[in-house]
């Protein structure tokens, strides 16, 4: 089902929702829509808990790598880790924006 806004979402009723009680109707009343700002039922939550998971266990493993095979604690190791992303992003978005500004010109 495509994604309505405005005032077409306020009007749709779905047949299966028509004889529903409002309790059992779902988000604003529409079965199966998504609102701005709620969390919807088709994943978007679960995939972010999942990357979200994911991206710690990637930290975790690159801090904890330095700090097994050098004179490290794991905490300065990931403050080391961590600036390094943050620097490489930073780097990254940089020369991204230059390179869009130069083909503007």
């Amino acid at each position: 089902m495509p994604y309505r806004t405005g005032d077409e979402q306020a009007t749709h009723t779905q047949p299966s929702d028509q004889h529903a009680s409002p309790r059992h109707r779902g988000v604003a009343g529409h079965a199966g829509t998504c609102n701005q700002g709620t969390v919807c039922a088709d994943g978007k939550f679960f995939m972010l808990v999942v990357a979200g998971l994911l991206f710690g266990v990637l930290v975790y493993l690159l801090s904890s790598w330095p700090a097994e095979h050098a004179p490290l604690f794991y905490c300065s190791s990931f403050l080391v880790v961590v600036a390094t992303m943050l620097l490489s992003t930073g780097v990254g978005c940089f020369y991204l924006s230059s390179q869009v500004v130069r083909r503007t010109d």
